[in-house]
């Protein structure tokens, strides 16, 4: 079921989705080049259908073991934890063409590859940010599972567009 996406079949753009294997549900976030032939992913621990989950979903720097930045990526944080970075990005990423949607994907779009596919669930305070949140910033607005307003402003004076 989508999440976010901006793609379409031919043109995909980034996009979140959940999808279940085994038994077990998780958030995928996929990126592909803008050829098509490369694809950068990440995915969540297992979620269940009963709980709610704070997701951070971004692109950023990520570093060796001793700090060294080895290349862009993007990351995903789960529930106030610190950011678990993809692999390394080496290529143009597709942007898509289409209209960003929410909770929904169009015919050819899906996991499932067919029909109109839509989120069967619910989102809460969904904002975008202009950069990179450090792992203190999403600790911050995961606030120990009870949130803050995504119009609250972080150390530096930014909030959420």
């Amino acid at each position: 079921m989508q999440v976010l996406t901006r793609r379409d079949s031919t043109r995909p753009g980034p996009t979140a989705f959940l999808y279940k294997s085994g038994g077990t549900t998780r958030l995928w976030f996929e990126v592909r080049s803008i050829d098509n032939e490369q694809v950068v992913h990440i995915n969540s621990a297992a979620l269940s259908a009963t709980t709610w989950y704070h997701f951070v979903i971004g692109f950023g720097i990520k570093k060796d073991a001793n700090g060294n930045p080895i290349g862009g990526a993007f990351f995903l944080a789960q529930d106030g934890g610190s950011k678990s970075y993809s692999g390394t990005v080496g290529f143009v990423v597709h942007q898509g063409s289409w209209h960003f949607r929410i909770g929904q994907a169009v015919n050819g779009n899906g996991p499932n590859d067919g029909g109109i596919n839509f989120l069967d669930g619910k989102l809460n305070q969904l904002a975008f940010w202009s950069r990179e949140l450090t792992n203190a910033e999403i600790s911050l607005l995961y606030n120990s599972g009870k949130g803050v307003s995504t119009r609250s402003r972080l150390s530096d004076g930014s909030k959420a567009c």
